[in-house]
Formats: structure tokens, C-alpha cells, sequence
């Protein structure tokens, strides 16, 4: 099976011999492997990467022709698909160990040849030819093995770097954000040099503290060089030491490690030279545009600075602990820094982030969840927007958008955000694309064509998935709503182990276990949660939700006051829930049951009317037929719970909700319910098989 491969590889190759730009996603592509496949293959077989294989059976053809054809040199190494005869001479010293005109030279003097005889007037001429190319010779030599230094010194290497977290030697506690801030704005700015491939900051974060060596990091990054450093801040100024190393043979590229002192006034100028300096250093070729990208700094005031380092850190502590109180702490700083600054863009787009990214997206109970999830939303649109007014290439403001169109539903609008970010990011569009194509579908649950292209993205991929927190985190809930639970429960297992969350966990587990129809196991991965959670809100909510599907309205009750306590910490109103009317209804308390009941009726008919996201899947239409259930208005139940007929596809989780949830016990053995739930597997059941076929077919199940 191996031999068949590398001689697929093999004749591939050759056919495209003299096209230089025929590379390892050209092979890739030829052979119908993704590049990150055919990569982990070829190390396995050969030990070699893509390019290394397809250098070598250039390399070979090149001594074949060498030694059977009088063309020159140069003429072969552009036949072979070397674009620079001087690169292709270093090559092909480094794997035979001669030069061409060596291997020639040695050739002709083990073959005998017949002696002509000469005449008086050949050997003049002769003479003549061999003076002029002594001549020649004695010209050419030194401005020919200045070019080939000059030239080898990272012409055979490819050019991938990793920078690795920076250590905090300062004597005092509390400045860890300033020197994490310097190594990430060194990476940012390398980042922009299309001529570098740089590993991306969640692929070197678990390297923090590590006491693994720098040629096994090198190893399990597969980059061929490392930049590593510290700093200490001691006053107002920073020492900053870093060291550039060549992780083949440890060779430190600088002859001595790089050290300077920074203050506020220089920390700009120290990652612009630090990041031109690792460029030169590693013969990368820099547009004007990039380098006009690198020497831009990001704010004028150096104090605003100060405040966005400190809520980078606090945005990193949050995405640790999942503790929104950092998150929280990291808005205040953003803000901060913007009062400062009202020109700095970066600051707004990291509170662009918070708003769409993460309270957007936070549930604390259905009755406000609508109204904060489109208020934090719109905020971050506007923040994105400003961010785009002071600078109109950022990105990231772009994707930022695009996330905002694609929550709001609007699909077209996402598009285009989606491709101005694509046009201006270094990195791979494809896999860009890919993963805003995984986002879009997911948040439109369709989970079938979000796995597609979850796969698709992580074989565009130069480094391993789990770099992506959220999308691997997504990924679990796809796998979970397309039944196919001992998948999803890898998956959330593998977030488990890269990320060690336990919050996330416990709750994509319970999610799990409770779409299997396992409501006690649920409730104790929620329990779990509380345990944990630092808010309690959206635990407790939770936890409402399993008790009320174990009937157990006793228990249900006591987790509902403790919710309305926690309400009452934060100075905000707990206003009309369906679950709250439900259980107090349950208790013998039909006045707050009606309070609520009827409250949340007035807010959902509103909803109907709007064009939120949750409306167009007829989300406000099934929580209208759970709450007239529970009232006793069975048409106004079946009226709306007919309206799920209109979604295109649907989740095990809204089939067992359907099945199991309580709410619908006075409608649950109509006709039309009847005929709903039918409706409803049945889109379930087909989205299940489609996704099945697919995985199956790809190797994914």
C-alpha cells in the first residue's frame, strides 16, 4: 500500500518536473489527499515532509540528467523546477555531498576517452580557450560563492518560526502582561509576513513553563527555527532578552543572545526591530505593505497601551477559568484604553470580540436572553465599525462582522464581511473560509454541513484543529444534535484534555447524556457546573430544566429561589420564565405562576413579530405552544407548536424535548402533536443518516 502511494507520489511529481511553483499543496491536491494527510503519511513512510520528498526526486533526476546529457548546469536545474541554479547547487551539495560540476568532473575522470591527434594550430586554440576561462574563472569564483552564501544561508530551510511564550523574570509580581504583551505583538507582526510561516499563539501556548527541550518543540511544532526569550521589568523599564535559534543543530543564530533595554517610549520600536530583525535574519522578502504593517503602531499613548496589555491578560484568564468576572475586568481595561485613545482600533476590536464573541452568547434565563443577546450584539457591531474607521485593514473587524451578520441570520451580508477578511489575512484563505462556513452553519443549525466544513478547515490546516477553542468546543454539540453521542463524547473528552476546562465540559456532557434521555445523569453534570461556576446563574438555570424533566418539583423549587437570590446579588430583575411559572404553578402558587405564565406570553408574541435569529427557527413559536400548554389553551399550543413544520432540519435534542418535557402533557396525545413529533424525527432521522453517510465515507465515525 505504501509502495503504491510513493509511486503515485513519485510519477506525480516528475510530470510536473520543470513547473517550480508545483509544491506540497499542488501534490496534495493532484493526489486527492489533504495536505495535512499526505504530510502525516509521508512522515510515517519515509520520515521526510512533502517538500523534502519532492526535492529529493528532483534532486535525483537532476544527477540522471547530470550524468547522461551535455547540457549545462543551470539548464538542468530549471528542467528539474529549481527557479535559481545557485539554490539548486546548495541543494544538491547538501543531499549527495558534491557539487554538479564535481559529480561531472568526476565522471570524466574514471571514463576513458580516445586521444585525437592534435595539430599545432588545435593546441593554440585550445590554449587560448583554457586562458580565457582561467581568466573567467578567477573573476567569477569570489562573486559566485558570495551569491551561494549569501544564498544558502535559509534558502534550503523553509522558513517556519515558532515564538515561544515569553519568561517573566521581574522582581515584582503583577507585570507578567507587559512581557506576554511584548512576545504577542513580536508574533502579530510576524505574522503579517506572507514569506514566513509562523505558528499561531494557541499552537505555542502549552509550551509555557515547559521543561521540554527546544529541539523537541521543534520537533512536535515541525518549525525550523525558535524564538525564545524573557524579560524583567524593574521601574519604568524593561529588559528584554531574546535568542534566535536554528533548531536543526541548536545553532543560535545570533552569536550572542539579543538584550535591550525598553521604557514606555520604546516598547513599539523594540517589536518592530525585534520582528525586522528575525525577517532579515531568515531571508524573508517583506512587500512595502507589510513592512508598512509591521512599523505601524497600534496607539500614539503609551498609557492606553498599558490598559489594552492588561485585558489581553485578562481575556487569556478567561479563556482558562471561563470566569466572567475576568472577562468583565478585560472590558473595563479595553474601555479604558479607549478613553485614552479614541483612534485605537485594536481596543475596539477586542471589546467587539467580548460583545459578540462571549456576551452575545451568554444565557442567563430566557426572559432577558433576547433583549441582551441583541443589545451585546449591536455593540459589537458599532464597536467593529469604529474599529474599521481608524483602520480600515483590520481583519479581524471584518470577521468580526461577518459573526454579527451570520447570529443576525443574514447570510449575504456575512459573506461579504467573510471575504474582505480573506483578502487581508496572511494566513490560509481556505481555511478562513472554511471555518466561517463552519460558524454560519452551526449557528443555523445546520450541524451537517458545519461538520463538513469543520473537516474541510482542519485539512487546510498547517497545525492540528485543537488550536481553535470554540470551534472544537461546537464541534461536540454538531456531533451531539446529529445523534451521534459516543462521537461527541470523544470529542468533548479531547476539549477536556486540551484545555482542561471542566465548566465547559461538565456541560457539554450534560447536554450529551440528557439528549439520550439520561435526565439523572444530566442533572449531575449540572450540579457539577454549580459547583464550579462562579456566577451560579446559568448553572442554576440549568439545573431547573433536569429537575423539571425528572418531575421532581420539590427539588426544582429550591434551585429556583436560590436562582432568584442570585438575581437579586446582581441588582437586576428576574422577569418573566417560563420554568419559574411552570414550578410554581407545580408548588401551589398560582400567583407568581401567572405572573410568570402571562409575562412570558406579552414577550414572545413581541418575538414572533421580529426577525431574530431564534424567530426564523420558530424558536418564540415553540416556547409559545410549551407556555399556553401549561395554561390550558390547547389550540393556541397546537397553533404554534405547528409551526416547527416550517424548520428544514432539525436535532435529537428537539425530539427528546418533545417526548419528555412535561409542558406538553395536556396536548401530548392530540392528533396534531402527534403529527408534529412524527414531523420533527423525521427530519432529525434524515439529517442523522446524511451526516452518517458522509462521516462514514470519510473516515470520520
Amino acid at each position: 500500500m505504501h509502495k503504491e502511494l510513493i509511486q503515485k507520489l513519485t510519477n506525480l511529481v516528475e510530470a510536473n518536473l520543470a513547473n517550480e511553483k508545483f509544491g506540497p499543496d499542488e501534490l496534495a491536491r493532484e493526489a486527492g489527499i489533504s495536505h495535512s494527510h499526505l504530510n502525516r503519511k509521508l512522515k510515517t513512510i519515509s520520515n521526510q515532509s512533502i517538500s523534502q520528498f519532492i526535492r529529493e526526486i528532483r534532486l535525483k533526476k537532476a544527477k540522471e540528467l547530470l550524468l547522461n546529457e551535455d547540457s549545462t548546469v543551470a539548464e538542468i536545474s530549471y528542467r528539474v523546477g529549481f527557479g535559481s541554479p545557485n539554490y539548486f547547487n546548495n541543494c544538491f551539495h547538501e543531499y549527495f555531498g558534491h557539487s554538479p560540476s564535481e559529480l561531472r568532473n568526476h565522471k570524466q575522470e574514471n571514463q576513458p576517452e580516445e586521444q585525437p591527434v592534435e595539430t599545432f594550430t588545435g593546441k593554440a586554440k585550445r590554449t587560448k580557450i583554457l586562458i580565457g576561462l582561467l581568466v573567467g574563472l578567477i573573476v567569477l569564483i569570489p562573486f559566485s560563492v558570495f551569491l551561494i552564501n549569501k544564498g544558502s544561508k535559509n534558502a534550503i530551510k523553509e522558513k517556519s518560526i515558532a515564538v515561544l511564550p515569553f519568561a517573566d523574570y521581574s522582581p515584582e509580581e503583577g507585570n507578567t502582561y507587559i512581557i506576554n504583551g511584548l512576545q504577542e505583538e513580536i508574533l502579530d507582526k510576524l505574522e503579517k509576513i506572507r514569506n514566513l510561516q509562523v505558528k499561531s499563539r494557541t499552537a505555542v501556548e502549552k509550551y509555557k513553563d515547559t521543561q521540554l527541550s527546544i529541539s523537541h518543540i521543534a520537533k512536535e511544532l515541525e518549525v525550523n527555527y525558535i524564538l525564545e526569550g524573557s524579560g524583567q521589568k524593574i521601574g519604568d523599564n524593561i529588559r528584554i532578552r531574546l535568542q534566535l535559534i536554528e533548531t536543526e543543530n541548536g545553532n543560535h543564530l545570533w552569536s550572542k543572545p539579543y538584550e535591550k533595554e525598553v521604557n514606555d517610549k520604546t516598547i513599539f520600536d523594540i517589536q518592530e526591530e525585534m520582528a525586522l530583525s528575525v525577517a532579515d535574519e531568515l531571508g524573508a522578502i517583506l512587500t512595502p505593505d507589510e513592512k508598512t504593517q509591521i512599523t505601524k503602531k497600534p496607539t500614539q499613548n503609551t498609557a492606553a497601551y498599558n490598559y489594552y496589555l492588561m485585558g489581553i491578560q485578562y481575556m487569556k484568564l478567561h479563556s482558562i477559568s471561563w470566569n466572567w468576572e475576568e472577562l468583565y475586568k478585560a472590558k473595563k481595561n479595553f474601555e479604558q484604553a479607549i478613553k485614552l485613545d479614541t483612534t485605537f482600533a485594536e481596543a475596539y476590536v477586542q471589546l467587539a470580540s467580548i460583545y459578540i464573541d462571549n456576551l452575545a452568547g451568554s444565557v442567563n434565563s430566557m426572559a432577558s436572553r433576547e433583549l441582551f443577546w441583541q443589545q451585546n450584539l449591536d455593540s459589537g457591531f458599532m464597536m467593529a465599525n469604529k474599529a474599521l474607521l481608524f483602520d480600515e485593514k483590520n481583519s479581524e473587524a471584518y470577521w468580526l462582522r461577518g459573526a454579527y451578520y451570520t447570529q443576525m441570520g443574514l447570510s449575504d451580508k456575512a459573506e461579504e464581511e467573510f471575504v474582505k477578511n480573506e483578502r487581508l489575512e496572511k494566513k490560509s484563505k481556505i481555511s478562513s473560509r472554511y471555518m466561517a462556513y463552519f460558524f454560519r452553519f452551526y449557528n443555523n443549525e445546520d450541524y451537517y454541513n458545519a461538520l463538513v466544513n469543520f473537516f474541510k478547515y482542519q485539512e487546510t490546516k498547517t497545525e492540528e484543529l485543537e488550536s481553535e477553542r470554540a470551534m472544537l468546543q461546537s464541534v461536540c454539540y454538531c456531533f451531539n444534535y446529529l445523534g451521534f453521542l459516543d462521537t461527541a463524547t470523544l470529542y468533548c473528552q479531547n476539549f477536556l484534555n486540551q484545555y482542561n476546562d471542566s465548566l465547559y465540559y461538565y456541560y457539554i456532557m450534560a447536554d450529551l447524556v440528557g439528549n439520550s434521555g439520561d435526565n439523572e445523569s444530566s442533572a449531575n453534570f449540572k450540579l457539577k457546573c454549580y459547583e464550579i461556576d462562579s456566577t451560579k446563574i446559568k448553572s442554576l438555570y440549568l439545573i431547573l430544566i433536569d429537575q423539571i424533566l425528572l418531575r421532581d418539583y420539590i427539588n426544582a423549587y429550591k434551585y429556583l429561589i436560590a436562582l432568584e437570590n442570585e438575581y437579586s446579588k446582581t441588582g437586576k430583575d428576574f422577569k418573566p420564565d417560563i420554568l419559574a411559572g411552570y414550578i410554581y404553578l407545580k408548588n401551589g402558587e398560582p400567583k407568581k405562576a401567572d405572573y410568570h405564565l402571562k409575562g412570558s406570553v406579552q414577550r414572545l408574541l413581541k418575538d414572533t413579530e421580529s426577525n431574530w435569529i431564534n424567530e426564523q427557527r420558530f424558536y418564540s413559536h415553540w416556547n409559545l405552544a410549551k407556555v399556553y400548554s401549561v395554561m390550558g389553551d390547547k389550540r393556541k399550543a397546537l397553533d404554534n407548536l405547528k409551526m416547527l413544520k416550517n424548520r428544514k432540519t432539525n436535532s435529537i435534542w428537539l425530539v427528546t424535548c418533545l417526548k419528555n418535557y412535561p409542558f406538553f402533557d395536556f396536548i401530548r396525545d392530540e392528533p396534531e402533536f402527534i403529527e408534529v413529533v412524527k414531523d420533527v424525527e423525521a427530519k432529525y432521522q434524515a439529517e442523522h443518516e446524511r451526516a452518517g453517510k458522509w462521516l462514514r465515507e470519510h473516515g470520520k465515525l
